[in-house]
């Protein structure tokens, strides 16, 4: 009979999710179901705990006291050093500013069109209506890339996709791209959507994949990229899929 292969699923919910995944993790380890487990997919603070998980070199206790580290510090303390340590807080106060401008002068110009369509034939007002797509702007720093910077230099220490352990599980960090409406995945084998097609590129970061499944609207923008798949530039907005 063959050996059975497990598929693990780890939800969201923040640093509780981290804590409970902990201990569900460290069960199925004393039961020996762990070794079984050939694919995880991770979602939110799923992905934090997957991530921690498949990079993991050494033993179980290892991984244990990892988490152990990151949940006795939290991330709210590391987010605000990285703000008065380095240029993202400038960085995401300038963005927040530029787009406040933007969004703003986009709306009037979009109510003024409105307003002058009444003025013109029926048949013409269509022309003087403005549809509302969103800043041209990429919002290119945000409470979310702080976030980015403290998973890529505090907690994954620069690991990508392509560092995690082979004999670990295929770890599948899931995450939604608001402007189309799709899935969006990252994993050692390849990453995209159904929609856009596979990254041209795979050389992932950990800190990049987490932080995108991490992202929660309001209080954590949606990470605003453009990727380069086959043969073509898209812009993406990842969030946390749910």
């Amino acid at each position: 009979m063959s050996t059975p292969k497990i598929g693990l699923a780890l939800s969201g919910g923040g640093s509780r999710a981290i804590a409970f995944h902990l201990g569900c993790l460290r069960a199925l380890h004393e039961l020996g179901v762990m070794d079984k487990v050939k694919v995880m997919s991770t979602v939110s603070g799923g992905s934090v705990i997957g991530a921690l998980y498949a990079e993991n070199q050494g033993s179980f206790s290892d991984f244990e006291t990892s988490v152990h580290d990151i949940l006795s510090r939290g991330l709210v303390r590391p987010s605000i050093n990285k703000i008065l340590t380095t240029t993202e807080g400038l960085r995401a106060t300038f963005c927040w500013a530029l787009l406040s401008i933007v969004n703003t002068f986009t709306f009037l110009v979009a109510r003024l069109a409105w307003v002058i369509s009444f003025l013109m034939p029926p048949t013409r007002r269509n022309e003087w209506r403005v549809t509302l797509a969103g800043a041209p702007i990429r919002r290119f720093a945000s409470r979310t890339t702080i976030l980015r910077r403290v998973f890529d230099e505090d907690v994954f220490k620069g690991k990508r996709f392509s560092d995690l352990c082979s004999n670990a599980p295929l770890l599948i960090v899931n995450a939604a791209d608001l402007r189309t409406g799709s899935a969006f995945y990252y994993s050692a084998n390849s990453s995209g959507s159904w929609r856009l097609g596979k990254l041209a590129s795979n050389d992932v970061s950990l800190a990049q994949a987490v932080t995108a499944s991490a992202a929660y609207p309001i209080f954590l923008p949606a990470l605003d990229e453009k990727l380069a798949f086959d043969k073509k530039m898209v812009r993406v907005e990842l969030k946390e899929c749910r």
